[in-house]
């Protein structure tokens, strides 16, 4: 069992970064220690040395002004005024005998005889002795160094002075103890701050594990909370909220496509049941023959319906197949011309193109007809008697551009950001016949040539839709040619 929670643990990425954190702290706290140890033993090095140096430039100044003599009575005077107290002072004679000999205060000369004639004397160096033969006025006999550093007089006497080195090493060992002593809590401060800045940058991922169960657990309205400063983590949570926001529309989507499928499909198969069920108790040959006609018609209109959910479908995933040639425009706009001449004579609509005569395109001929058939079925459909509908076609260097504008009953401007969707039918048109797919398929279609549509339209005051298709070499004016 403690294995397993151990095992855990390790996996854990929360233990994890708090341990790595934590031990940047402690890092961080030894090397600050380090560097402040180093820069502070220095600092007291340096001023030792100083006075050091100065104690011996006096000394030599007066043994060069004043002479040997001088330079004894001035020890000897310092010394009763225990200015040297703390100093190790020597003074050898060109032959090596040792006129002077000053040992720092609290030490006492060893017993072993000749020992500071062995001290080793180094030109304008420093020198480190150390000993472990001095002895205290405190009884103790303890390891201590000096530093000396020694010059020569022009008239041949040698002079050395060192300073004692304990009171420094007792400061910086006072000093790594209190270090000790406050490590602890240093690194139990340390493992407390790490576990927040651990659980504060995995914040934004447990935001987001938590979504991603809210999802699994069916909760598609779960979002990841986004706060905090911009960086990667909050990126990744916007763009986790973008992608749960379109599969959202998506699911809303087809479950709105499914029912009006459902119910745009009901409709045709009630019919085509009736019309077996009169078929069947009837054994007249007309009632007959209009069953099986209203069958055939019925099962057309659920054939055009699946066909027309097949284009999207293919268009949409760019699996559409396009046959492209070059074709002349105005050709195919006498053509929808001349098919909707009758159904606009019906309702008194007038119907005028606008076409230059030269214009040349080359796009899949039936599929822009398709496009442009479903635009103006719905243009004479939604436009009340005497209307009138108006097809032309312009083009630019970038682009070429059906336009197709009716008088009719427009769009109310809820609808026109679902005019697009698959099945979809506003409220005014639930009245007229239709499946909800011309639309999607005029889109799908568009999209296929690498175009757009735009519709602009107001209630009561018509639509106008535009089929803009890039201009590809072949579609270019004679002119942009060159």
């Amino acid at each position: 069992m403690f294995s397993k929670r151990l095992e855990g643990l390790k996996r854990n990425t929360g233990v994890k970064l708090t341990f790595w954190y934590a031990l940047i702290f402690i890092l961080s706290w030894l090397i600050l220690f380090a560097v402040g140890f180093t820069i502070i033993n220095a600092s007291i090095r340096a001023k030792d040395h100083q006075i050091i140096t100065q104690m011996l430039e006096k000394y030599l100044v007066i043994s060069k002004t004043q002479g040997v003599d001088a330079l004894m009575a001035s020890l000897k005077q310092d010394q009763l005024s225990h200015i040297t107290g703390s100093f190790f002072v020597m003074v050898k004679a060109p032959d090596e005998s040792i006129l002077y000999l000053s040992l720092p205060y609290g030490w006492r000369a060893v017993p072993t005889k000749g020992i500071w004639n062995r001290l080793p004397f180094s030109e304008r160096a420093w020198v480190t002795q150390r000993t472990d033969q001095a002895l205290h006025t405190d009884g103790d006999i303890r390891d201590d160094s000096l530093e000396i550093l020694g010059r020569t007089s022009k008239n041949g006497f040698r002079l050395q002075v060192g300073y004692s080195a304990q009171s420094r090493e007792e400061f910086l060992e006072h000093l790594r103890d209190l270090f000790l002593y406050i490590m602890g809590p240093l690194i139990a401060l340390s493992v407390f701050i790490g576990s927040l800045l651990a659980r504060r940058a995995l914040k934004p991922v447990r935001d987001l594990t938590e979504a991603v169960a809210g999802v699994l657990s069916g909760r598609i309205d779960t979002r990841v909370p986004v706060h905090g400063t911009e960086n990667e983590l909050k990126i990744l949570a916007g763009q986790f909220n973008t992608m749960l926001d379109r599969i959202e529309a998506l699911i809303n989507g087809m479950r709105e496509a499914l029912d009006n499928a459902a119910h745009d499909l009901r409709t045709p198969l009630m019919r085509m049941r009736s019309a077996i069920e009169t078929s069947v108790v009837s054994e007249d040959p007309d009632t007959l023959r209009e069953a099986l006609l209203d069958c055939a018609e019925e099962s057309e209109r659920i054939s055009t319906m699946l066909t027309a959910l097949m284009d999207i479908s293919e268009a949409e995933t760019g699996v559409m197949k396009l046959t492209c040639s070059e074709f002349i425009l105005a050709d195919l706009l006498e053509e929808i011309r001349d098919l909707f001449f009758y159904p606009a004579e019906e309702k008194h609509h007038g119907l005028d193109t606008h076409v230059p005569a030269e214009l040349i395109v080359n796009a899949d001929y039936a599929r822009l007809r398709q496009v442009l058939c479903n635009l103006m079925d719905n243009a004479i459909k939604y436009t009340p008697e005497n209307g009138h509908i108006t097809l032309c076609a312009t083009q630019s260097e970038a682009q070429l551009t059906l336009t197709i504008t009716d008088t009719g009953i427009g769009i109310p401007a809820h609808d026109l950001p679902r005019i697009f969707d698959r099945l979809y039918r506003s409220d005014k048109s639930r009245s007229q016949k239709g499946l909800g797919l011309g639309l999607s398929l005029v889109k799908a279609v568009v999209n296929a040539h690498n175009g757009s549509i735009e519709v602009n339209s107001s209630p009561d005051e018509g639509t106008t839709f535009r089929v803009n298709l890039p201009n590809t070499p072949k579609n270019m004016p004679p002119a942009a040619r060159g």
